[in-house]
């Protein structure tokens, strides 16, 4: 249970989930993991390289490929309930997850009375970099019941996958 937390500028991703099987051998696949409310400050700050993420699931594997869906590494993983205000648009990176939960969540821009100008990857979709949820190799992902701020696009990127239950 990760919860009544706040993450304000993480370096790199606030709460990052892997599997390491292949280099550093530090953590293990989750079968139960609860990530509710909390709340999210999510800036390019860091490296300008790295790519973070308000929550990520990502096992390092051998030969950097992830098994298929139906043998995914994690399990059961809720994460409702949170805030996350967002400086650019990667809320969720999700790999290799059976019975994922994404709901009750809201999304706004990290600070909404500066000009949108300053959102670019938010506001305008012709200048996006990532999407807003990544979904790889995952299985019974369900996002629901979720509230998207104003000028807060939901876009999506699904792969090598084929169910998912995102109502709009």
């Amino acid at each position: 249970m990760i919860e009544n937390n706040t993450f304000r500028h993480m370096a790199m991703d606030a709460i990052f989930i892997s599997n390491d099987s292949q280099d550093w051998y530090e953590s293990g696949p989750v079968r139960d993991v609860t990530i509710q409310s909390n709340t999210f400050y999510v800036a390019k700050v860091g490296n300008p390289g790295w790519r973070t993420a308000g929550i990520r699931v990502h096992p390092v594997t051998k030969g950097s490929q992830y098994p298929a869906p139906e043998q995914a590494i994690h399990q059961n993983i809720k994460i409702k309930h949170n805030k996350f205000y967002m400086e650019h648009e990667s809320v969720l990176s999700i790999g290799s997850v059976n019975n994922l939960l994404f709901k009750n969540n809201m999304i706004e821009r990290y600070q909404p009375e500066l000009n949108a100008s300053y959102y670019p990857t938010l506001m305008r979709k012709e200048e996006r970099t990532y999407p807003t949820f990544e979904w790889n190799a995952c299985k019974n992902v369900q996002v629901e019941n979720n509230r998207f701020g104003e000028g807060i696009e939901r876009t999506e990127l699904v792969m090598n996958m084929s169910n998912i239950k995102t109502p709009k």
